[in-house]
């Protein structure tokens, strides 16, 4: 995950001129108090399937596409899940099991399907 440091953001702010061009609508105290408590910001990246798969049964965040010839891609929420035979599939929360000839009849997956590249989620909501 790359993340960006508290003084990259304010070297990033200043490089570009941002906190000091005269008539400028950015308070520049305001702005440089808020980098300096700042947490640094994960942002997760994508990664294709044939770089690295992810742990399994983990949800994820995916790209599909279409196992015949389209440009079309979608988002999803996705598990790739490791069976006691050795064999691995994607299940997909809402298609069922992808790319998978035993489910790929529409009930329970979806043969048409498949994921190109998934990213990892951030953790769910707890509340206060």
């Amino acid at each position: 995950m790359d993340l960006i440091s508290r003084e990259e953001l304010l070297k990033t702010f200043q490089v570009q001129n941002l906190l000091y061009r005269p008539n400028n609508l950015w308070n520049i105290v305001w702005i440089e108090e808020l980098i300096k408590n700042a947490q640094s910001v994960e942002i997760p990246q994508w990664i294709p399937c044939s770089e690295r798969l992810p742990d399994t049964d983990v949800q994820v965040l995916v790209t599909l596409g279409y196992t015949y010839e389209s440009d079309y891609t979608m988002y999803s929420i996705a598990r790739y899940i490791h069976f006691e035979n050795g064999e691995c599939h994607w299940c997909d929360n809402f298609y069922g099991y992808l790319e998978w000839d035993k489910y790929s009849d529409g009930r329970g997956g979806d043969s048409s399907r498949k994921v190109i590249a998934w990213c990892p989620l951030q953790p769910a909501y707890k509340g206060d």
